[in-house]
């Protein structure tokens, strides 16, 4: 008893020790006094140390899942520690397992707000969706950053960091195409079992990795099917609102107000009238056409599939299964 009891009281010392520092290092980190408490922020310098402070907060805690789960993959796959040796293929693991678990993270911080937001229109504070969003962005940063990947997936990374700082800039207090990026954010993060599986097909059974492949290529139907109707339906209210509803010359003229303020980024899409829309656009369609892939993949890797692929989950090597 007296073991145990000395046991105890030290695990809670150290998690007390723990929580303190975390306190001490989210307090260094704090961007709080550069939020403005109504509105969002126009300065483009203060949103880059806004995003820059966010990134250096979040990317050590990532790091350290990374580290983590190495530890425990050795300790409990036969495959991650004696077949895929090589540090390519580990990060890859890695990334992705990481992603999975902080995605399913912040599903669950996300789901009630965004119950308030699609019932009730009530919208949290700007300084709510630019710290959970910075934390998805450090996940395809990290990525970006450690692991060989597809250029089509590190120009999604790309995109994904550049509308991260777009977030940042964002007032959700008000209407506008803005609010797409919390969709598209939801709806993506809501999809995290295609990262799971996407790590676990080359350390866990094939018959496992079937199921988990056909129950991440649904899930991420879902996912692509439904963010696909709403970025459209915001892309379009957006252009009609603005070129039928809203005058752009009106948009041109308050552009060329601003820019005696140093507001060049709000200044240059007032002056372009909402021309940020197709930047916009076309940075989803991006995000789009490597989302399509991999759902492709994942049909060809599922139960839903005729094709059997010859290694642990290749995309690159398939073979149709021979029905003689």
């Amino acid at each position: 008893m007296d073991m145990a009891t000395t046991v105890i009281g030290a695990a809670e010392a150290v998690l007390c020790q723990i929580a303190l520092w975390w306190q001490t290092y989210c307090q260094f980190f704090d961007p709080a006094t550069l939020v403005p408490a109504v509105g969002g922020i126009t300065d483009t310098a203060i949103a880059a140390r806004v995003y820059g402070t966010l990134l250096l907060k979040w990317a050590p805690v990532n790091l350290a899942l990374y580290a983590s789960l190495h530890v425990i993959l050795i300790a409990t796959s036969h495959y991650y520690r004696d077949v895929y040796t090589d540090s390519g293929r580990r990060l890859y693991i890695l990334k992705n397992l990481s992603k999975s678990i902080i995605l399913c993270y912040l599903v669950t911080l996300f789901s009630p707000m965004m119950h308030q937001v699609l019932f009730y229109n009530i919208w949290p504070a700007n300084g709510v969706f630019y710290e959970l969003g910075t934390v998805y962005v450090v996940t395809d940063v990290t990525g970006l950053l450690l692991v060989r990947l597809p250029l089509r997936t590190r120009i999604h990374h790309t995109c994904v960091l550049i509308l991260g700082f777009c977030n940042i800039m964002s007032d959700y207090q008000l209407d506008g195409i803005h609010r797409a990026l919390i969709y598209l954010t939801y709806l993506s993060m809501a999809a995290y079992i295609v990262n799971t599986y996407l790590a676990l097909r080359y350390v866990a059974p094939e018959g496992f990795n079937r199921l988990l492949a056909s129950a991440a290529c649904v899930v991420y139907a879902i996912s692509i099917g439904m963010n696909m109707v709403c970025q459209h339906m915001a892309i379009w209210t957006d252009i009609t609102n603005r070129y039928y509803g809203t005058s752009t010359i009106n948009q041109a003229m308050d552009g060329v107000a601003d820019i005696a303020d140093g507001g060049w980024f709000t200044s240059i899409m007032g002056v372009l009238g909402g021309g940020y829309i197709y930047a916009y656009t076309a940075m989803y369609w991006m995000i789009l056409m490597d989302d399509m892939i991999l759902l492709c993949f994942l049909w060809n890797n599922s139960w839903l599939s005729s094709v059997k692929t010859t290694e642990r989950g290749s995309l690159l090597v398939k073979k149709p299964v021979k029905t003689e």
